[in-house]
């Protein structure tokens, strides 16, 4: 006997593989975000610090110029709501407004808040607050005095956004003293399948000084990779993975030349060149046991295993059990006498 199934049971199919499928790549990606959460300091010597997070990595450099060359920038009071000049993700969601507080940059995407980069201190007083918006880049600037700096010094906390995805934190005439009772951090908030992960990325108290730059860069899919091979081999238009063997791990590449913005004589200056040591002082992860390589550990097949195989699996039962709940249903339909 032949046997046609209608749309609407052909549609319960659909929606019940799609769901499948969908609950096995939110729970992959809660183990993403769990392994990188509290991040992973790749090397670091006495200038140079690169650490990788989920989704971002952070590059701190010292003895760095002002990254922002001619801009005009405008004082206001907080808060104030801009809408973006240029597009712009951050962890991978589309920002369509950027709120300027008191101590840094909120991003939203229409009323929900997506997280933030700021710098704050109980210690701070007579602030002034200024920013930029330009066609290639979005600032905020702090200025400001330490309550217990006698010589009434004007230090200057600088947030920049770029439209590459990159966000910057740059601190101007910071003694190291005043420094160490800063927090300044990158925040986010991501959904998962086993709940909202709240995510952040602080700046170690002791590079907060006067000409320190720390850069947050979106690093793509180059942590995911866990051989040599497949690292090297991997490159898109904006991004270029190296593999770091000290650390085991792939990583965003930061020997290329940094591009220069000119809009209007607004212009990104370019950081100093930053001679990584080939001998790092430290290779360790910023929470407890390093990260080992999966083809190293063993781990690999059975994480292959169970992201791929078991799902497939699954899938293919739950296609199964609805090919034969949809026949069942089928039969009985045609077995219904007419009520005419």
């Amino acid at each position: 006997m032949r046997y046609t199934f209608s749309s609407d049971y052909l549609m319960l199919v659909y929606l019940v593989i799609s769901l499948t499928l969908k609950f096995f790549n939110c729970q992959h990606v809660c183990d993403e975000i769990d392994s990188l959460t509290k991040g992973k300091l790749v090397f670091e010597n006495e200038s140079y610090a690169y650490s990788q997070y989920y989704h971002y990595s952070q590059i701190i450099r010292v003895n760095q110029s002002s990254p922002i060359v001619d801009c005009k920038f405008e004082k206001f009071v907080p808060p104030r709501k801009i809408i973006p000049k240029f597009l712009f993700q951050f962890y991978g969601s589309d920002v369509s407004r950027f709120d300027i507080g008191y101590y840094g940059i909120t991003f939203m995407n229409g009323s929900k808040e997506l997280g933030s980069i700021s710098s704050y201190s109980s210690d701070i007083y007579s602030p002034q607050y200024e920013f930029s918006n330009e066609e290639n880049l979005l600032a905020h600037r702090l200025s400001f005095q330490n309550k217990g700096d006698s010589l009434k010094r004007t230090f200057k906390i600088t947030h920049l956004i770029l439209p590459n995805g990159k966000i910057s934190v740059y601190y101007d005439n910071m003694t190291q003293e005043f420094g160490l009772q800063f927090q300044s951090r990158l925040s986010g908030s991501l959904a998962c399948e086993r709940g909202e992960r709240k995510l952040h990325t602080f700046v170690v108290k002791k590079w907060i000084k006067s000409g320190t730059l720390v850069e947050y860069e979106v690093s793509g899919d180059c942590p995911k990779h866990d051989s040599m091979e497949i690292c090297q081999e991997s490159k898109t238009s904006n991004t270029k993975c190296m593999w770091y063997e000290k650390a085991n791990m792939c990583i965003v590449s930061t020997d290329k030349d940094i591009d220069d913005f000119k809009v209007n004589s607004c212009q990104i200056g370019n950081s100093s060149n930053v001679h990584v040591s080939i001998t790092p002082i430290v290779v360790e992860e910023a929470t407890t046991t390093p990260r080992i390589s999966e083809s190293d550990n063993g781990h690999g097949k059975s994480n292959h295993f169970l992201h791929i195989v078991i799902p497939v699996v699954i899938c293919f039962l739950v296609v199964c059990s609805g090919c034969v709940i949809c026949l069942w249903l089928y039969r009985k339909k045609k077995c219904m006498p007419s009520l005419s």
